[in-house]
């Protein structure tokens, strides 16, 4: 009995192991069937998702450029 409890912590961390490779072969499996314009986004979705990134311009939302507009004098989208 002493040796299975010896056990207990060890067969844990491998089970974590194991779900932990088996999400990232998932994961890989499922980019690689992602179109080319899936991967795009996906990636675009990457860049903005934290606060710091998105106050990157690139990131930004109408709003935000409606609120960029009212401080500073901005050109009209149509030039």
């Amino acid at each position: 009995m002493k040796n299975l409890e010896n056990m207990v912590p060890g067969l844990a961390i491998a089970m974590a192991a194991a779900g932990l490779i088996w999400m990232f072969i998932v994961g890989l499996q499922e980019q690689a069937n992602m179109t080319p314009e899936q991967l795009e986004k996906q990636a675009i979705q990457n860049t903005c998702i934290s606060k710091v990134r998105g106050s990157k311009p690139a990131c930004w939302t109408d709003l935000d450029w409606k609120a960029y507009c009212q401080r500073v004098q901005c050109k009209p989208i149509n030039q």
